[in-house]
């Protein structure tokens, strides 16, 4: 497989999942004869599917849970080409990376990615600790309800900015957190999204009605 953005993600989160494998059977397994319980069990267990799931991962890499995620918005190989060419100079890591078309945060297991398409609120996350700001983050939220974290600076308006900067990406999103919008996102989703959705609709309206005259934008 050739190595790309997606492909060293799937390497890393094999490596680990292996990693984790291991070190659950071989404690899990050691526990169980040294206190001949049953508990431990439970250990060696988990251990066990993880290599069978890290076994699974490197007999099939094109049907890692990534490729999955792609799938859901067309043909999964020409868009993991998309994001690899997006995130060109990106390395595989943890950290959320913001490219034209795509989101992408990288676990322990993987990678995550979603289209800005998909984004449907947007809200900044301050610590603080003393009185003082400890860390600020920007919280990505997609319409099937996954997280994105954007680390920003703790100096103030850093995390404004990030905000401002991911908001201009899709700013039919809501932006801004409150304790009503909180509730609504947990108890009434549906809602939340029917709200944005109806707002992206009129987004994307002069852009269809200037594709349907011939107005390209050029003079």
């Amino acid at each position: 497989m050739k190595r790309g953005f997606i492909e060293s993600h799937i390497r890393r989160g094999n490596r680990n999942l292996l990693i984790i494998g291991v070190a659950l059977t071989i404690i899990g397994g050691g526990l169980t004869v040294l206190f001949r319980q049953w508990f431990p069990v439970l250990i060696l267990v988990a251990g066990v599917i993880a290599l069978v799931a890290w076994l699974k991962r490197v007999a099939s890499p094109r049907k890692h849970p990534v490729y999955k995620q792609l799938a859901c918005y067309g043909d999964a190989h020409n868009l993991a080409a998309q994001v690899n060419r997006e995130f060109a100079a990106e390395e595989p890591s943890t950290i959320t990376h913001f490219g034209e078309n795509w989101l992408a945060q990288g676990d322990t297991y993987g990678l995550s990615l979603v289209s800005w398409s998909d984004i449907v609120w947007l809200h900044i996350d301050i610590r603080t600790r003393g009185g003082i700001r400890s860390s600020c983050y920007v919280r990505v939220w997609s319409r099937d309800g996954k997280q994105f974290v954007a680390p920003a600076g703790v100096r103030p308006g850093e995390a404004e900015q990030l905000l401002e900067e991911l908001r201009a990406r899709a700013p039919w999103a809501e932006a801004g957190y409150s304790e009503e919008l909180h509730r609504e996102w947990n108890k009434r989703r549906a809602e939340f999204i029917t709200r944005v959705d109806a707002r992206k609709a009129l987004f994307r309206a002069p852009v269809a009605a200037k594709s349907a005259s011939g107005y390209s934008g050029d003079l």
